[in-house]
């Protein structure tokens, strides 16, 4: 896996590319979290060079594009 930030357009771009699998699973997913954490502007996920997702991946998007729980 490849991946890249930037600025674009007032959203932190994130790129990934090449095979995004199990083995780099943990990695994605710190940076994805990472960038949702650190950023006040909107993050956007740019996927269209990865030739394949694994499915603990997709977890990690998912994930990172659900709200905060509010505690009660």
């Amino acid at each position: 896996m490849k991946y890249n930030e930037r600025e674009e357009a007032g959203y932190k771009v994130v790129e990934m590319s090449g095979e995004v699998d199990l083995s780099c699973s943990p990695d994605a997913r710190k940076q994805i979290l990472a960038c949702l954490e650190d950023s006040n502007i909107g993050v956007l996920v740019d996927l269209s060079q990865v030739s394949y997702i694994d499915s603990s991946v997709i977890a990690s998007l998912v994930e990172g594009y659900r709200p905060p729980r509010k505690s009660t």
